[in-house]
């Protein structure tokens, strides 16, 4: 699960997981901060909230991830009477400072 872009329902759903942490949530997104961590969000709610995040925490990180280790990119372009699809797909891992294409596909209809 992908904390920053999970639907908060279901981050709602994972143990140690309050309404306040929610919240707290749905502002660094309001905010444009789509990576969070439960840490950090730790540090930024009560200490009853907190708590309950501490205790969870080690299910939680099994769980979910504040960055995904990859990224799926599909591409795809018309063109033409019939059209003509061309597709690509990129399977991107982060990579140091960069990312590093793992895996690339491409079809035509």
């Amino acid at each position: 699960i992908l904390i920053g872009r999970a639907p908060l329902a279901v981050l709602a759903s994972l143990p140690g997981v309050t309404g306040e942490t929610i919240a707290r949530v749905a502002a660094h997104r309001a905010a444009g901060g789509a990576s969070v961590s439960w840490v950090r969000l730790a540090e930024e709610v009560s200490s009853s909230a907190r708590l309950e995040l501490m205790r969870s925490l080690l299910e939680l990180d099994r769980r979910s991830t504040a960055l995904p280790d990859a990224w799926i990119v599909v591409i795809t372009a018309d063109e033409g009477l019939p059209a003509v699809t061309a597709t690509l797909e990129l399977r991107v891992l982060s990579w140091g400072r960069g990312a590093r294409i793992a895996r690339q596909r491409s079809w035509y209809n």
